[in-house]
């Protein structure tokens, strides 16, 4: 009898992610060549990291999400993505 782990798809969730097809067709494809192969791919939001349940987070140029024009802004950036990140691997 096989594990049940390795029975279950993996859970990818992924920014940007196949919603993403116009602006980046290079995760775009990634995720969906993905999918075909029977990854669940989902695109990140913070509701759903919150939530947990994924095997992988698939994050490309993170940093853009940190680049405010201020040193507040981006130290208030660094601190939400370290809490999602906290977060999204508690479940």
């Amino acid at each position: 009898m096989a594990h049940p782990a390795v029975d279950a798809p993996l859970r990818v969730l992924a920014w940007p992610g196949l919603g993403a097809r116009a602006k980046n067709p290079y995760t775009w494809l990634l995720c969906s060549h993905l999918a075909a192969l029977g990854v669940r791919v989902r695109d990140f939001t913070p509701a759903r990291a919150l939530r947990g349940g994924y095997d992988v987070l698939h994050l490309h140029w993170p940093e853009k999400a940190l680049n405010a024009a201020s040193l507040p802004g981006r130290v208030a950036g660094a601190a939400a993505a370290l809490a999602m990140l906290e977060a999204a691997y508690q479940r």
